[in-house]
């Protein structure tokens, strides 16, 4: 993570899911842009703001022009939706960003008795189901 500009900035890339988009670092992804325009490359940098460096860039135009760009830079506003690659699970990806933020702020949280109790009348419910299925399959 880079020098940060202000504590105002880390608190929006935790507290939004600008943090979502840290896991898309270093991965090549399709950013559509507002203007009706998209950018394909990939993700140097994002900041507390959500604003994206972007190198090996192809930028294609509202009109289908496309062109290459060796660096490019996207500001927040002008982000109208970032393609996540298929290897990127979301809730994982946020928990290790937070993690990774804040080591030792996230516990495991243990169930309690109630919590126990709904899971294993959850469990016999599903084997009633289970074994009711197989008798009426016979």
């Amino acid at each position: 993570m880079t020098l940060w500009a202000s504590k105002k900035e880390k608190f929006i890339l935790y507290n939004n899911l600008a943090c979502l988009l840290k896991a898309v670092e270093s991965k090549y992804t399709t950013v559509d842009l507002r203007n009706e325009a998209y950018v394909c490359g990939k993700i140097q940098e994002v900041d507390g703001m959500m604003n994206l460096s972007m190198s090996n860039v192809l930028f294609s135009d509202p009109s289908g022009k496309c062109f290459n760009f060796d660096k490019f830079f996207v500001q927040a506003k002008n982000i109208r939706h970032v393609h996540l690659p298929r290897e990127i699970s979301i809730i994982p990806a946020i928990n290790a960003g937070i993690a990774k933020a804040f080591p030792g702020k996230i516990k495991s949280v243990r169930k309690t008795f109630q919590q126990k109790r709904l899971q294993k009348s959850q469990e016999e419910t599903l084997r009633l189901v289970a074994n009711f299925h197989k008798t009426r399959g016979s």
